[in-house]
């Protein structure tokens, strides 16, 4: 019997499969060395007890229904005074020795946030001139901000947190700095390791630097002539003792927090061009979404609180309002309102609601501040922050709840923007009255929404609406002001 022979060559097969995969694995796992990201930016939960702070204070609130909270005040003592350094419109500086001129970024908006106040023009010190049997009374008027507060101890952030995740409950708010309203990360997950570190090293130039932001004064009056400069610029900076929260640049906790004052970091975070969260949430040609808003100001007294620890401002150019005001009076009009001689008698009569001596045209004013996050319709200057929020609020609705969404709702249930109130002061031809200043929160707004729509069914431990977050925030900025030592 013949032997056949043995057929190897599925032997060899299999052979040269074991050994190319063998090549195969160790080609990988050299790859993955080599593509392994240089930095990573998603940092992990740090907690804050070794920042020299042994223990978080808490505080149990009351939760009561009310919701209708979208404009706070801050008390005067919790706002810096950004115009101690006051610079007239003949550049006569007046005041401490600020440093305007020091300044990382300036802000203005068409779309700005507006508060009324009010006074008078005092005609009786004005010039009469004989016309049609009465008196033409001209008269030389000033309307100036003059002072500019602005809360530093909520810029700042939150002195102590928890740990590095920052997530809202009712005992820890958690509220951060104006430049740490949007998370870095989320944008940096959509990019490349190599574009993740370039676009971390573009939005970093602001962080802790000063930053001017426009004012202006309207009014109902409308002066002839003069210098009127309705635009003023106000210079945001930190405390003269640059506090900082108690885990800034410590060994790998510096993510936790970093007092960051400045807002161009948010509004960067959305607005950069190649990489910026806002564009990159647009569809192509863009959204075109159309404001749903009023041109009304936001009513003083209606749902304001007031809040602490305002500073004031330094000014590099004052919002003024000048010129001329004519004003034709009767003679028996003139005669009351006129300065009365020494030893005079006084003419007991009403003339336009103020005894005489003092005849007083109401003046309304009304103060607008740049919204310093920008509008939540639009990207515009830079100021990106608000609209990059509009969009990722939006796209946690349904379509009839993205659509009740405004600027200015009736509550923070349908309300895009949130304002805190500061004590402001003009002054109507030297005489000083009190105003208000709103300054743009609404980041604060939209990341309660975006949380609590993240939240579990069942988790009992988060606020149930703005209004309670908000006074736990309130509790919270108390307590850091003095930790800042911004406040007693």
């Amino acid at each position: 019997m013949k032997d056949k022979k043995v057929n190897k060559k599925a032997f060899w097969f299999f052979t040269f499969l074991v050994v190319f995969s063998f090549l195969a694995v160790k080609l990988v796992k050299g790859l993955e060395k080599e593509t392994k990201p240089v930095a990573n930016l998603a940092p992990k939960v740090e907690e804050c007890s070794t920042c020299g702070v042994k223990e978080i204070p808490t505080e149990v609130l009351d939760e009561s229904e009310t919701d209708s909270l979208n404009i706070a005040y801050v008390e005067e003592s919790q706002t810096i005074d950004i115009t101690e350094k006051l610079s007239n419109v003949d550049k006569e500086v007046l005041g401490t020795n600020l440093n305007c001129a020091s300044i990382k970024n300036s802000l203005s908006s068409i779309r700005v946030a507006c508060s009324t106040g009010g006074g008078g023009i005092n005609f009786s010190n004005g010039s009469p001139t004989s016309s049609g049997g009465g008196f033409l009374v001209t008269k030389d008027t000033k309307i100036e901000l003059v002072k500019v507060t602005y809360p530093l101890a909520l810029m700042l952030g939150q002195f102590t947190f928890k740990d590095s995740r920052k997530q809202i409950t009712k005992t820890t708010p958690e509220y951060k700095s104006s430049g740490e309203q949007i998370d870095e990360v989320y944008v940096s997950k959509t990019l490349s390791p190599a574009e993740a570190v370039e676009f971390s090293e573009s939005i970093k130039g602001t962080e802790r630097e000063n930053y001017e932001v426009e004012g202006r004064v309207k009014s109902n009056i409308a002066p002839e002539g003069g210098q009127s400069s309705p635009k003023g610029k106000y210079v945001v900076t930190n405390a003269d003792h640059n506090p900082i929260p108690s885990c800034y640049e410590k060994e790998h906790e510096k993510e936790i927090a970093i007092g960051d004052y400045n807002v161009g970091k948010s509004n960067y975070i959305a607005s950069d061009k190649d990489n910026g969260g806002y564009a990159r949430q647009q569809i192509p040609g863009g959204d075109n979404l159309i404001p749903i808003e009023s041109n009304e100001c936001l009513a003083e007294g209606e749902d304001f609180k007031r809040d602490k620890f305002t500073l004031t401002a330094c000014n590099k150019k004052a919002a003024i309002i000048a010129g001329k005001l004519k004003k034709f009076f009767s003679p028996t009009q003139w005669d009351v309102c006129k300065p009365k001689p020494p030893g005079g008698d006084p003419v007991k009569q009403d003339i336009m609601g103020v005894e005489d001596g003092q005849c007083v045209d109401p003046a309304s004013i009304v103060v607008e501040m740049t919204p310093i996050f920008g509008s939540p319709y639009e990207c515009t200057n830079e100021l990106c922050a608000n609209a990059f929020l509009t969009y990722m609020q939006k796209g946690t609705l349904a379509p009839t709840q993205s659509k009740a969404k405004m600027a200015k709702g009736s509550s923070p249930k349908n309300s895009l923007m949130f304002f805190v109130g500061t004590k402001c002061g003009a002054t109507i031809d030297g005489l000083y009255t009190d105003v208000t200043c709103l300054w743009d929160m609404s980041p604060l707004l939209a990341n309660y929404n975006l949380e609590a729509k993240d939240k579990a069914p069942k988790q009992d431990d988060f606020p149930k609406n703005f209004d309670v977050y908000w006074r736990s925030v309130e509790v919270a900025k108390d307590r850091s002001a003095r930790q800042y030592g911004i406040a007693e």
